[in-house]
């Protein structure tokens, strides 16, 4: 994943889409939308365009049988129009996980999330509710995000057949019904 997040997300080269992902490969997110290959390149350039300094730092990464999962931060610097919003020099740093699935050596899915409201308030396109606080009062909290994500490190790996809820009952979902017809959490 740091390679690809390196070349694709940090350098924009958008070229290397087909070594690192299937055909059919399919995003899943908070604003991936429904896309084909193509369209996840006009996706990638868009946020390139906005933010050319982009960088992706990747920080954890793990592995088990064919899913991957990296935890990372993100940070830019917006020179470009984002959100129908022309440039305005404002920085953001914000922490993210990825997990994908592997098929024959390329992503075939990937689950990606950013702490995008955090980004959007960095950067001077919302405002967050006085409930919490001003932008300054929470870095002095928290530190910036390199330093929060060791809080990542609490992160196990799942491994392959596991359904439902781990540990039972701490996640207050309904019982999902296991193959051999009895509930598990």
């Amino acid at each position: 994943m740091s390679i690809e997040a390196e070349e694709l997300w940090t350098e924009g080269n958008t070229d290397v889409l087909g070594e690192y992902y299937t055909d059919d490969f399919v995003p899943h997110g908070p604003d991936s939308g429904d896309y084909d290959l193509d369209a996840y390149e006009a996706y990638v350039d868009r946020y390139h365009t906005a933010f050319p300094d982009a960088e992706v730092e990747v920080h954890e990464t793990m592995l088990d049988g064919d899913k991957t999962a990296a935890t990372f931060t993100y940070r830019g610097t917006r020179e470009g129009e984002f959100v129908a919003m022309e440039p305005n020099g404002s920085s953001f740093a914000v922490d993210g996980i990825s997990m994908a699935r592997i098929e024959d050596g390329k992503f075939a899915e990937i689950w990606r999330n950013v702490d995008s409201v955090e980004m959007l308030a960095q950067i001077g396109a919302i405002d967050l509710p006085a409930s919490r606080g001003d932008r300054s009062a929470r870095v002095a909290r928290s530190g910036d995000a390199h330093s929060r994500r060791r809080s990542y490190s609490r992160i196990r790996p799942v491994t392959s057949g596991v359904t439902g809820c781990r540990p039972p009952g701490r996640c207050g979902n309904p019982p999902v019904a296991d193959a051999n017809g009895g509930a598990d959490r």
